[in-house]
């Protein structure tokens, strides 16, 4: 079946005509079936297209964190100083508090460091995680401060504790443990951390080539951003979300903390943000070359991804084209059962 109303072909014709080689990748998954589409300006994109996700890394370090909580090896009301070595006079958030962005702690890595990073590369156009070591990560994580605490504050920071935490229990390196979950607790064999792999379609602005992300192995920010995936692999992973199979998945999914995000009321799950009512989940994603948005309704089964190769101010284009092809798919569902 075909979701696509003629004014979002218009549109993304419309948007393919900005840039000479933009690839987008679409997956659209309801009852009545699967669906996925590949438009181009330039090289065009196929199901086994490697794209990077950024963020949404989250949603599966969270499915991970999801599995360990249902075999009882973690308890998100553990303080993370159970698994750290950390001064004893501070308050520490509890592993729950990080994975709803509610711990209190800043985003990103130290002022000092984000300002070297700046003085010598002028802009956000390459990994400023790029190099960090764990010996780094320890050292910051026991003089880092929390601000705000309880209040919803989005930090890929959390997602690197989480991700260290995983390996402490686990008792392997975080990138060994995600690659085993990807590839053999969730079958996405075409999914990759970024170390392993590169995107299948380079990403341009302005005719210019843009080099993805570089991460050196073992860095303790790739929890927060380093996964690269495939339209087919996206597919699969909405559709055990919205089924719930494996059965931990709904745990994730499961809403915990009301949040206000970008001015509006929320809730969150493990990394899903949802609207209040539970049902409508989405998560959005970037690197400084790569653009995704995952979106699903658990009442309707309706679930749907968008990968593309663009940056900058085609950023508001990829998101306005996720939610008019999403409100498209529900209108059809809903015209269908009346």
């Amino acid at each position: 079946m075909d979701y696509l109303s003629s004014d979002i072909i218009d549109y993304i014709n419309t948007y393919l005509k900005k840039e000479p080689h933009l690839a987008l990748s679409l997956c659209i998954t309801t009852q009545k079936g699967d669906q996925m589409c590949f438009f181009s300006s330039g090289t065009p994109p196929h199901a086994q297209t490697l794209y990077e996700i950024g963020s949404i890394t989250k949603v599966y370090v969270a499915s991970l964190l999801a599995k360990l909580v249902h075999e009882g090896k973690i308890r998100l009301e553990d303080p993370i100083s159970a698994f750290f070595d950390l001064p004893d006079h501070r308050s520490y958030p509890t592993i729950l508090e990080l994975a709803t962005h509610t711990s209190g702690y800043w985003p990103w890595v130290s002022i000092r460091f984000l300002t070297a990073y700046l003085l010598k590369n002028r802009n956000l156009t390459k990994n400023y995680y790029q190099n960090q070591t764990v010996e780094r990560f320890h050292k910051y994580l026991r003089r880092k401060p929390r601000f705000m605490m309880n209040r919803y504050h989005y930090a890929d920071f959390n997602y690197a504790i989480i991700g260290q935490i995983i390996a402490q229990v686990e008792q392997k390196p975080y990138d060994e443990v995600m690659r085993d979950f990807l590839c053999n607790s969730l079958g996405l064999r075409d999914s990759r951390i970024a170390q392993d792999a590169q995107p299948g379609i380079e990403s341009y602005y302005r005719t210019h080539v843009r080099h993805h992300l570089t991460w050196n192995p073992n860095n303790p920010y790739a929890p927060a951003g380093a996964i690269l995936t495939t339209p087919q692999d996206s597919l699969d992973f909405i559709k055990k979300n919205l089924r719930q199979d494996p059965e931990y998945l709904r745990l994730a999914l499961t809403p915990t903390r009301k949040i206000q995000f970008q001015k509006q009321s929320m809730r969150i799950g493990l990394a899903w943000h949802m609207f209040p009512d539970g049902n409508y989940v989405f998560h959005k994603g970037g690197t400084s070359c790569y653009r995704a948005t995952y979106l699903l309704h658990k009442k309707k089964q309706i679930g749907m991804t968008l990968l593309a190769n663009t940056i900058g101010d085609r950023t508001h284009n990829t998101t306005k084209l996720s939610m008019m092809i999403f409100k498209q798919i529900k209108n059809i569902m809903r015209n269908q059962v009346s």
